[in-house]
């Protein structure tokens, strides 16, 4: 059990920063209305656009000493002075300014159209004297500096800044309130389309050569701000059967970066990949609030770069074959042919391929390529935990959450080509296999069936997978040609390689309401559930597995999910409560205990102290608001506090998610969440208008620094009352051993 009798009390700091009373768009990934502190990491054209703005809207005159700003360009010599381009409007127009008559609205309107007249006359001189130089400042300011290299703004816009990367140039845009900026939709790998579906990412093809300086201007400008529908996926919708959504030309990543990043200075990346269990899910939903943690890294003067894209889903991404296996294992035969039309695990060789063009490319927008940490949720995270294990030193942290590397069954190709590509041939209206005649011509002809299929027809005849909770599963491509996924993740994790990676992992109280039928009645319909689930891997779920799941798993009310609910069934059966909590625990609990372990315990054989960077955490935090008792603290509960979500109705879940939020930045940052020499540098968590009395010592907010998880144990608990205290993750232990020794039969 968890200690909650002993709450940790930490260091008293005495200085605080206002809480936020601002709240961000609902969605992900948009630009937020959050009001900017113009003192910090604000850069001068910001300031300029933010001044200009409440001028035209009355609030003041313009000030010319606040509202100046301009830019610098050094050249190729370091002998030669940098050329400041003045950005300010002339004398004679501020002149006008100061003697605006605020009373007659006539007159202010007949002012401000000549005052956008002078302006666009102003700003296309500053353009065309900026074109003329040869190499344009980046993320400049006036001070001199030297330039990252291979990156720059082409144009410098007050507005919309442009930068050069890939050979090309695209044109960003300053959320609402100049906090940061976001690239949107920039293509990362060809078009998945026509003889490129099913098969592994294609580069954007590069130019022959690098453009050169006085080419720049002949390159043309592309805007990113149109992010595109997303991947194709299909959409639950209770009143509707076969409702998908997106589009196959899909693999495009956005960037945010803060709209004042320090000139010269390179920062840390978050890279993150979206859940959604292979089959649904995209990057920019609004659960994930990049604009509010974008905002919180700012306020903690600790910025940092977010990079999110997207991947094939469902039969685009994770198609396999029979064949497949067969000709990767020899160099000759003719089926060879099916390994050349068909790849395994696309799905995750488009992060990796996104992965790439952020590493090539990300200094251009100010991140760090040496300081990339891969971070997800649910599917994301089990992707996550994937490439630490099988792609070691392609980024240096990792942050998993609720998904771990043995969350999802890896089967072998041919046992998910039986039961996923090969069903539908009928639905697509593809030739049909002779009776037991499922070789590789059958196979040969139905991926390239499948291949011509309109979007639409593809989509429609993987309806019948649905019944199944998780359809597609990552498969184990051994000796296939270009191998990535060579082994089960549970073997894997023997490799030395993959336990230099720091990471946090952790799950919340009850995952598995969020994948249980409110149907549940019996045993038997559990039985049925399992059997669902798990019919990818095998055919029949053994009798004696079972009876030690309903020895492990009571049918007790009081031990069921959600959890501390005590004989309360909210109108179901009893079923339901035992259902969810075998499902939480052999899903994602399990899964992250059992990588905790394995990951300490390699560690201990090959380093002396036996020490691994790694911490875990249970989240239990419970909002009044919009909480379904049934559901309890479900899957991606915690969500909204990792991204740092304002939640001002709530001030104990406002107050969670700064300091969740800045345990995330921390780590990302300095790949630990306490921060530099492990102090919690959380830009002093703001007091709540009803705080939890035991978050404070006098009037001093109390966080416990966030210990290393070790042969203890120890995990950080967000508790169900608003703390955030230290104890042990061992609830239903005996269950959990179980699950994690027949990682063979769950084959993971």
């Amino acid at each position: 059990m968890l200690d909650a009798t002993r709450p940790f009390v930490a260091e008293r700091d005495s200085s605080s920063l206002s809480s936020s009373t601002s709240s961000s768009r609902s969605g992900g990934g948009q630009d937020s209305d959050l009001s900017p502190n113009p003192n910090q990491w604000m850069h001068p054209q910001d300031r300029y656009r933010s001044e200009e703005k409440a001028f035209l809207h009355q609030k003041e005159g313009y000030s010319a000493e606040n509202g100046s700003w301009g830019t610098t360009t050094r050249s190729t010599s370091s002998s030669t002075p940098p050329t400041v381009f003045s950005a300010r409007p002339p004398s004679s127009t501020l002149a006008l300014l100061t003697k605006l008559p605020r009373t007659f609205p006539l007159g202010l309107v007949a002012l401000l159209s000549l005052l956008y007249l002078m302006l666009s006359s102003w700003l296309s001189s500053i353009t065309t004297e900026l074109s003329s130089v040869s190499n344009p400042a980046t993320w400049e300011s006036s001070e001199s500096f030297d330039p990252i290299p291979n990156s720059s703004w082409s144009h410098f816009d007050p507005i919309d800044p442009v930068v050069r990367a890939a050979s090309q140039k695209f044109r960003g845009r300053h959320s609402d309130d100049g906090v940061y900026v976001s690239w949107k939709g920039i293509r990362y790998a060809q078009a998945p389309t026509g003889e490129l579906r099913f098969r592994t990412a294609t580069p954007v093809k590069p130019t022959t050569r690098p453009v050169k300086e006085k080419e720049w201007d002949a390159v043309e400008i592309q805007d990113a701000y149109d992010p595109g529908q997303g991947c194709p996926r299909w959409i639950k919708n209770p009143r509707r059967e076969g409702v998908w959504e997106g589009e196959e030309d899909c693999l495009k990543l956005h960037i945010f970066a803060p709209a004042g990043q320090e000139p010269g200075k390179l920062l840390p990346v978050m890279f993150w990949i979206h859940g959604g269990g292979l089959a649904s899910g995209s990057s920019l939903l609004p659960r994930y609030d990049y604009a509010s943690l974008m905002k919180r890294s700012v306020e903690m003067k600790e910025p940092i770069i977010i990079v999110t894209f997207n991947y094939r889903l469902g039969s685009l991404g994770f198609s396999s074959t029979t064949a497949a296996l067969k000709a990767g294992s020899s160099s000759r035969g003719r089926n060879r042919a099916v390994d050349q039309a068909l790849d395994l695990n696309v799905g995750f060789k488009d992060q990796l391929a996104a992965l790439d063009w952020v590493k090539r490319h990300i200094e251009s927008f100010g991140g760090d390529r040496k300081k990339i940490t891969m971070a997800g949720h649910s599917a994301g995270a089990i992707a996550v935990g994937l490439h630490q294990l099988y792609t070691p030193g392609s980024f240096r942290g990792a942050f998993m959450l609720s998904g771990s590397p043995t969350s999802f069954p890896v089967p072998w190709p041919h046992e998910a080509a039986r039961r996923s590509t090969h069903t539908l041939e009928e639905a697509a209206g593809c030739p049909k296999a002779a009776p037991g005649n499922r070789g590789s011509t059958y196979e040969l002809n139905l991926i390239k069936c499948l291949r011509q299929l309109p979007l639409d027809s593809l989509m429609r005849s993987t309806i019948g997978l649905q019944r199944y909770q998780f359809p597609w599963y990552p498969v184990v491509e051994s000796n296939f040609k270009d191998a990535w996924l060579t082994r089960k993740p549970s073997e894997m994790m023997a490799s030395v390689r993959s336990r230099r990676v720091p990471f946090i992992t952790g799950t919340v109280l009850d995952e598995g309401t969020k994948f249980t039928d409110a149907g549940m009645e019996s045993e038997a319909s559990i039985e049925n559930a399992l059997r669902r689930s798990f019919a990818w891997v095998f055919d029949n779920v053994q009798d004696s597995l079972l009876s030690r799941l309903w020895e492990l798993y009571p049918d007790v009310l009081r031990q069921g999910s959600p959890y501390n609910t005590d004989h309360e069934t909210f109108g179901l059966a009893p079923a339901y409560k035992r259902a969810a909590s075998i499902l939480g625990d052999l899903f994602f609990r399990a899964p992250k205990l059992f990588f905790l372990d394995e990951m300490r315990d390699v560690a201990s054989t090959i380093t002396a102290s036996g020490k691994q960077s790694m911490w875990n955490y249970l989240y239990s935090y419970q909002s009044p608001i919009a909480f379904d008792p049934k559901a309890g603290i479900s899957h991606g509960a915690d969500l909204p506090d990792w991204f740092g979500k304002p939640r001002p109705k709530d001030p104990n879940a406002d107050q969670i998610a700064r300091i969740m939020s800045a345990y995330l930045i921390n780590f990302v940052a300095h790949l630990d969440p306490n921060g530099v020499d492990r102090k919690f540098a959380h830009a002093n968590p703001v007091k709540c208008a009803s705080p939890p009395s035991d978050w404070y010592s006098s009037s001093t907010p109390t966080v416990p620094p966030w210990p290393r998880f070790s042969k203890k144990g120890e995990t950080l608990h967000f508790t169900k009352a608003g703390r955030a205290i230290v104890g042990r993750d061992i609830e239903r232990q005996p269950a959990i051993d179980f699950l994690n020794e027949n990682n063979d039969f769950f084959a993971r």
